[in-house]
């Protein structure tokens, strides 16, 4: 019995459901006519014979010169090799047409907004906020500052990402504010706060509110205090009503918040 698992599997990697199910049935079966195919898959002879062509086209099943014909389905290591290898190229040639696509509409999207004090936006889904937050970490020239739990302040930071050690770099002014009880979890910041321009306090008291504040300019805040970021969007401003609130709301809790020992810089 072919499993669903394995079809979803093969999906994902570049055949039609049809065509992994055919693929794991001579898998499973071993050498068969296109007769039994359709016997045992339920699908029409035509339409075998159709998928056999597509499976050997791509090298996944070789017909075995015989009368009747019969069809052996490749080795599963090589089969996988072959559609892991197809799909990179897909994905190569996807990434050409996408940069040339943003080339193409480059200024038609982007809009400087700057001189709009109204201007708010609500960004949805995980990956998305995380592009925001790569995108203004490389364009920060002055500073960062974000109060949040630690849960939340390692969800926001680009790691693994060169946007964050550069901004470090450049001597972008990075304080960050988290709540005392989340002190153990700050461990993957230990290299970050060597450096003299990074720097984290610590609240007594649990944040009501997630937001970091961008070059005094801009504010990324969170409409939830609990969900995830893949649970609830967040807003994007540039409204000085609501940056100045924001970071009026940092300063208080920055001064009347603990400091925290930086460790030594090897």
């Amino acid at each position: 019995m072919v499993s669903d698992e394995r079809i979803s599997t093969l999906v994902e990697l570049g055949l039609s459901p049809s065509q992994a199910r055919v693929y794991l049935l001579m898998v499973e079966s071993g050498i068969l006519t296109a007769q039994s195919i359709s016997k045992i898959s339920g699908i029409v002879r035509s339409d075998v014979y159709r998928l056999l062509g597509e499976l050997g086209k791509d090298g996944l099943v070789q017909k075995i010169i015989s009368a009747p014909g019969k069809f052996q389905a490749m080795p599963v290591e090589e089969s996988i090799l072959i559609l892991l290898q197809r799909r990179v190229k897909k994905t190569e040639q996807l990434q050409e047409k996408a940069l040339s696509l943003v080339h193409s509409l480059k200024g038609l999207t982007a809009q400087d907004y700057s001189d709009d004090p109204f201007r708010f936006i609500l960004i949805s889904g995980k990956d998305a906020v995380h592009a925001k937050i790569e995108r203004m970490m490389r364009n920060t020239k002055e500073s960062f500052w974000v109060l949040a739990s630690a849960r939340r302040l390692l969800a926001w930071l680009p790691f693994g990402s060169n946007s964050l050690d550069d901004a470090v770099a450049r001597k972008v002014d990075c304080r960050m504010i988290v709540p005392k009880k989340d002190e153990d979890l700050l461990s993957p910041l230990r290299e970050l706060e060597k450096r003299k321009n990074v720097s984290i306090r610590l609240s007594s008291e649990q944040p009501e509110t997630s937001f970091s504040i961008w070059d005094q300019k801009e504010v990324i805040l969170s409409t939830s205090i609990d969900a995830s970021l893949a649970q609830t969007p967040v807003l994007l401003s540039n409204n000085q009503s609501l940056v100045m609130l924001c970071k009026r709301h940092f300063e208080y809790l920055w001064f009347h918040a603990q400091k925290r020992a930086k460790p030594l810089s090897k």
